[in-house]
């Protein structure tokens, strides 16, 4: 039985080329955190006009997170292949770090780990061949619940039109 089926609801439903904004889009990142396991959740857009990737208001965790890892983020913009964010956004597909700590293009290890964040994975949103959104999970090091944790990004990869394979990144 899968973790969707323990908690008698299926996975979010997510409609083909919707737009990713507003409730729609909140309501994806706290199924998405609930559902693999992931406390930390953020959202990237690119910005063409600077080429970089700049982070979206929206945001899903708890106090800790908040406090320690979104107010450090706030200061970033990532440009294709740098950080977590910037390499999915780079290389089309999804990216999964199974230990921030020994990650050399991480950005951000300190705030990660004073927020006690352990492993990440970014995925980009494809439309129209165009990566229009990178949504970023984080969620404690835990080796035993890293396998939920991939398979949900990658489910909504896959449901996102991200469609090609995810690149992992384990130490």
């Amino acid at each position: 039985m899968d973790a969707a089926d323990q908690h008698g609801e299926g996975p979010p439903t997510v409609p083909p080329h919707r737009a990713l904004d507003g409730p729609f889009l909140a309501d994806l990142l706290r199924q998405t955190c609930e559902r693999g396991g992931w406390t930390y959740a953020e959202v990237w857009v690119p910005a063409p006009e600077r080429g970089t990737l700049e982070l979206h208001p929206l945001w899903y965790g708890d106090a800790s997170s908040g406090r320690h890892f979104r107010s450090p983020t706030e200061r970033l913009a990532f440009v294709p292949g740098i950080g977590l964010p910037g390499r999915a956004w780079h290389e089309r597909c999804m990216v999964f770090v199974s230990d921030l700590a020994d990650d050399p293009h991480f950005a951000r290890p300190t705030a990660a780990r004073k927020a006690g964040l352990g492993c990440g994975a970014a995925v980009p949103v494809l439309i129209d061949g165009e990566v229009t959104v990178v949504l970023a999970f984080f969620g404690p090091e835990e080796p035993g619940g890293q396998a939920a944790m991939f398979g949900s990004a990658a489910w909504l990869a896959e449901q996102l039109g991200s469609g090609m394979p995810a690149r992992s990144t384990r130490s």
